[in-house]
């Protein structure tokens, strides 16, 4: 296993952990539209399945060597949950004023973040600074941009929409 395989574990792992974190506080799918709070059973099972999704396909990374495979699954682990996020997440138009829930819009940033970074590995083998710079701030430039577009043009779930 080399350096960069390593390194891209130590993400995972970071990323498996960010999921879990998620789950227990219960803003990983939140539902939350306006001053209502949805909880319902079936909720709990969407909850359940998603976390269970990314983290058996994080987890898979770890038992596959090869760098396409690797990119794969990272890949679609992240497609799932950036649909997840755009689609089917509300807690971007809570309380007065119809503002951003700061946990959920934290929690996701930080999530989308550590999912472009960890992509962002497999760009480049060697660690020139200015390589280094790009790795740290396109994520993060990439993932707020992202997040701006969620919070301004689909804040609430998709299903919101057509009643």
């Amino acid at each position: 296993m080399n350096r960069i395989e390593l390194n891209q574990n130590k993400w995972a792992i970071l990323i498996v952990f960010w999921i879990v974190l998620g789950y227990v506080f219960s803003i990983d799918f939140s539902q939350n539209v306006g001053c209502i709070s949805y909880i319902t059973p079936d909720l709990e099972i969407y909850r359940a399945s998603f976390a269970l999704i990314s983290f058996s396909l994080i987890g898979s990374t770890f038992f596959v060597h090869s760098k396409h495979y690797r990119i794969g699954i990272f890949a679609i682990e992240f497609i799932l949950y950036l649909t997840i996020l755009f689609i089917l997440k509300g807690g971007y138009m809570v309380g007065f004023g119809g503002a951003p829930d700061e946990a959920v819009y934290l929690y996701d940033w930080i999530a989308v973040t550590l999912r472009f970074y960890n992509l962002s590995l497999f760009i480049s083998n060697r660690q020139t600074p200015k390589v280094k710079w790009l790795l740290i701030a396109l994520p993060i430039i990439l993932s707020l941009a992202l997040m701006q577009i969620k919070a301004k043009f689909l804040a609430m779930p998709i299903y919101f929409l057509n009643l």
